[in-house]
């Protein structure tokens, strides 16, 4: 079993590009090459991502660098991704092609999202099952 996260926090190196990024993290994990070229296409096409292939890290806006932590969360299709608000950041059109992309990558792939967000339409696009955690402040008098 193997494990994709994507934390709140981008961790990604400034002085490496996209395509940089998605080859290193395919290798770590053991993909071929050929897996790795299948891996790119696959995550700047759904990702939008294309145009900012040879781009630097530093370069890319705060919603680019979230969907690249995306991406790098759900190289080699891990059984269990864990995504902290991964569309934070994003205007409402890269959000919804996030959410596709990632609704169709847990359709093919079969697996299984822990997704935290503050929009239930978020959730409710992605996820068969959600679980709401309410915090109620204490009222000072």
């Amino acid at each position: 079993m193997n494990v994709g996260v994507c934390p709140q926090s981008d961790c990604l190196w400034d002085e490496l590009n996209t395509e940089d990024h998605i080859k290193l993290f395919s290798k770590i994990i053991g993909l071929s090459s050929m897996e790795t070229e299948a891996n790119l296409s696959f995550f700047l096409e759904n990702m939008n991502l294309t145009e900012y292939r040879y781009r630097r890290a530093k370069e890319l806006s705060g919603g680019n660098r979230r969907k690249l932590c995306a991406a790098i969360a759900l190289i080699g299709g891990p059984s269990i991704i864990l995504l902290d608000e991964p569309s934070s950041g994003l205007d409402p059109f890269a959000r919804r092609k996030l959410l596709i992309a990632l609704h169709s990558f847990v359709e093919y792939r079969n697996s299984a999202i822990i997704f935290t967000s503050h929009s239930m339409d978020e959730a409710e696009a992605i996820c068969n099952k959600i679980g709401i955690r309410y915090l109620m402040l204490a009222k000072w008098c």
